[in-house]
């Protein structure tokens, strides 16, 4: 759709039950999702309009990233043991190629292509973990508050930092290790996910409320 919201258009149609993530190339000729479509969860690619629909992984696939090149594919698979395993495919199809060295959930690329981020909490700790994509090796732990949604991470435009939700505003951590800084000032609801435009210049989010009712019923047969 437009940005306004106008011209909406539908994809993919039967798609079954979605896995986790979706990615859409840089040169935007490609969009890379997780679907449960055929069975287990695996990466598919589909033209931006809907068009030539594709099987990137027979071996399960969630969460996938396309690299800032456009060349390849990064997702991870989920073993009996529960441990995540990192791999990447091309995007024009291939054999999945398996990134030793990490087992949790990727976040985000960093857009020069460099570094990969992923989920590093344990044992109640929120963390994000900064990797090489060259050769898998540790860059950087960084810990984050409590209330903070490590999940939802986007890599700042200029790849200096990485942003995150914190309760109803988004937040900026410098690689550097400088003092974070809180880039929105929303008094209140809450801000589940958000994005930013390629020129970094404006954020787009998704806010709200949740509301629950207890129900109390009786007589039940």
């Amino acid at each position: 759709m437009d940005p306004d919201g106008s011209n909406q258009e539908q994809l993919t149609f039967q798609s079954g039950q979605f896995g986790y993530g979706i990615s859409v190339s840089p040169d935007g000729r490609y969009i890379v999702f997780a679907s449960k479509r055929a069975g287990d969860s695996n990466i598919w690619r589909v033209n931006s309009d809907g068009t030539n629909l594709t099987r990137l992984t027979s071996g399960g696939g969630s969460n996938p990233f396309c690299s800032p090149d456009g060349q390849w594919v990064i997702y991870y698979t989920v073993r009996s043991d529960a441990e995540r395993i990192a791999w990447k495919v091309p995007i024009e199809g291939g054999n999945p190629v398996q990134l030793t060295g990490l087992s949790s959930n990727i976040l985000g690329i960093s857009p020069d292509g460099r570094l990969i981020a992923y989920g590093a909490s344990q044992l109640g700790a929120k963390r994000i973990g900064i990797i090489s994509r060259v050769n898998n090796q540790s860059i950087k732990m960084i810990d984050l508050p409590q209330t903070a949604m490590p999940r939802r991470m986007q890599w700042a435009p200029d790849g200096r930092a990485v942003t995150y939700t914190d309760g109803s505003n988004i937040w900026s951590q410098p690689l550097d290790g400088g003092p974070p800084k809180e880039l929105t000032d929303f008094k209140s609801d809450g801000t589940s996910s958000f994005a930013w435009s390629r020129d970094g210049k404006q954020l787009a989010c998704m806010r709200g409320t949740g509301t629950s009712d207890v129900v109390l019923i009786s007589d039940v047969k």
